[in-house]
Formats: structure tokens, sequence, C-alpha cells
């Protein structure tokens, strides 16, 4: 089914499985970045779309804005988080945030990252100064991701300079931007 709802799966290392990755939806009609679909910090998700349609809100340049899935939480530090078979969606923005912690990787499995307008993955280091360290880890794996109205399908941001070290991995993944 469709779920019009803001799922906070912080705290907790859960495993959330939808029946069908095209009929599995959670959707938020928003901008506000505090209410994205999902925000999750460990544990695994999988065959679930994400949806962040802001099109009926015209958005406030001053303000951060909703991603389909939020991922940049202290509660991810030496755990890990594998989303399997999803698809995410952004209609204005990008459709997964994430910004890593030390010691965690956070996998994408077959997945899909659209956003309409803008582009399809914002990546960071640990922007928590409690947090710094290695080990930090994003593994793009057979995934696709779609920018079609922008120039580029990423935007890999560095926070602070001491022993905060991130990487990312893709693996036989596809990249289309215009």
């Amino acid at each position: 089914g469709t779920y019009n709802e803001a799922v906070g799966m912080i705290n907790k290392n859960l495993t959330l499985i939808g029946q069908d990755r095209d009929e599995t939806v959670v959707i938020m009609h928003t901008d506000l970045y505090g209410t994205p679909p999902l925000e999750v910090a460990k544990g695994l998700v999988e065959n679930i779309t994400f949806i962040v349609d802001d099109t009926d809100r015209p958005a406030d340049p001053g303000e951060d804005h909703a991603y389909a899935v939020h991922i940049d939480w202290n509660q991810s530090y030496q755990h890990n988080l594998t989303m399997r078979n999803c698809k995410f969606v952004g209609k204005n923005y990008p459709a997964v945030g994430i910004g890593t912690r030390p010691d965690s990787t956070i996998r994408f499995k077959n997945c899909e990252f659209i956003s309409e307008q803008y582009i399809a993955l914002f990546y960071h280091n640990s922007a928590n100064v409690n947090y710094q360290g290695s080990g930090q880890l994003v593994v793009l794996d057979n995934c696709k991701l779609y920018s079609p109205n922008n120039a580029k399908c990423i935007i890999v941001q560095k926070c602070y300079d001491v022993d905060n070290s991130s990487e990312i991995q893709s693996l036989n993944s596809l990249f289309i931007a215009n």
C-alpha cells in the first residue's frame, strides 16, 4: 500500500521489509527538513519506495529541505545500515542525504535514486566533532542514480580535516545526469 507518514528508525536497530518495491510506498508531501519519509541510522530496509513530494509547497530558499531518506545520525556510530531493492525519489531536492559516522558502513544494493530537479545523492563525512575517525564507508552496489535536470548525480562534501576520512565505493552502478 501507500503510506503518508514519516518513519523514524534512528534509535533502534530494526528491519523494515516491504512486500514489493513498487507497491510499498512511503510518501511525505513536505519540504520540511525534519519530516522526511524515512530517518534511519542502522539496520535493514528492503523492498520499499520512499518519496518526498514538495511540489505543492514552495520551498523557502533559506531553509534546509527534506530528503526522501535521511541518514545522518550519531546512532550510526559503529553500526551498519543496509538498504536493498529500494527506490528513493526527491521531486526538488536530493533523494537521499547521508552523513556518515566512524566505523560504520551504509550499503545500498539494487537501489534506485531519482531527483527530478536536483542531485540524486548528497553525501558528507561526519560533521559532528564528537564522532570523528576513519571507517566511514558508503557502498553503492548495482544501483542506478538519476538526475535528469542536473549536471551531477552526487555531491560529496568534506567536513573537518582531522582524522575524519570517509570512502564511497561504486560497484557496477549507473549514473545518469543531464
